[in-house]
């Protein structure tokens, strides 16, 4: 197996996924086919699923022969991230026979560092995440949500969000105060709620603050909303704009689901 990433903008995105992937669980599954790569991880509460999928072709070198299995601490990965400098490349590579990976940092100029990490093995079987039809789909610019995720955490531990066909409301409310949120046309990139709905849930605003840990991996999330099933929320890794790819056609992705807060939490 011999996986590497060359350009600025894809090592930079890289390197934030596996920064932050800590923050949600320990130890993370990655699984390396011929296709591409897929990761998923899951809070010890069982409250906020990682996933994340990058093709072959996202890479600048792919050669994966056969379906590989790993499982890797977070923080030493994110330990060997911590050492990357400007313009260098990532290089993770490892012999079928192998219970380590290596990653190379490497580049024209700097010091180059190779480093090794011990595999762990990992009972996780990855959840099969089936299509769902959510009744609110909301695009926002990133910094933007995750300055209000930052505010809103000042006043409260639970986020309260309210869809109807006329705006989006974000609520905080707690004994040190209130902060409420409506957000207009001018505040929301794209908007889409089913005739006549009203949607009304709360989530944890830990969650959401380790969710926009993210933030950089690109300009906009999508947030999908729906009484029936947990939210989801979409950072989109492809090189297409928005406004030229639907967000379910997306090739590469990390998206969290997080499931909402009920009456008796």
């Amino acid at each position: 197996m011999y996986v590497s990433i060359s350009k600025r903008e894809d090592v930079n995105k890289f390197s934030c996924i596996f920064k932050h992937i800590g923050n949600l669980q320990e130890i993370f599954k990655l699984v390396f086919t011929p296709e591409g790569i897929t990761g998923q991880a899951m809070d010890s509460a069982h409250v906020c699923l990682f996933e994340l999928k990058l093709e072959k072709n996202w890479f600048d070198e792919y050669k994966v022969d056969k379906e590989i299995e790993i499982g890797i601490a977070a923080v030493l990965f994110c330990k060997m991230i911590e050492c990357l400098k400007e313009n260098q490349t990532i290089i993770l590579h490892m012999d079928n026979s192998d219970d380590k990976l290596s990653i190379d940092l490497v580049g024209e100029k700097g010091i180059n560092k190779y480093f090794e990490i011990p595999l762990i093995d990992v009972d996780i079987e990855c959840i099969n995440i089936p299509e769902t039809e959510y009744d609110a789909d909301i695009e926002l610019q990133s910094e933007l949500f995750t300055e209000l995720i930052n505010e809103m955490s000042l006043f409260h531990d639970i986020l309260n969000i309210k869809c109807n066909g006329d705006n989006v409301s974000l609520t905080s409310n707690g004994e040190s105060g209130k902060m409420s949120v409506k957000m207009n046309d001018d505040d929301i990139l794209t908007y889409a709620i089913e005739e006549d709905a009203e949607i009304q849930l709360a989530f944890s605003l830990a969650y959401f603050h380790k969710m926009c840990l993210f933030r950089k991996l690109a300009s906009s999330i999508s947030i999908h909303l729906s009484s029936e099933a947990p939210m989801k929320m979409v950072y989109r890794l492809d090189d297409t704009s928005y406004d030229d790819m639907e967000a379910d056609e997306c090739k590469n992705y990390l998206r969290f689901f997080l499931a909402a807060k009920v009456e008796s939490d």
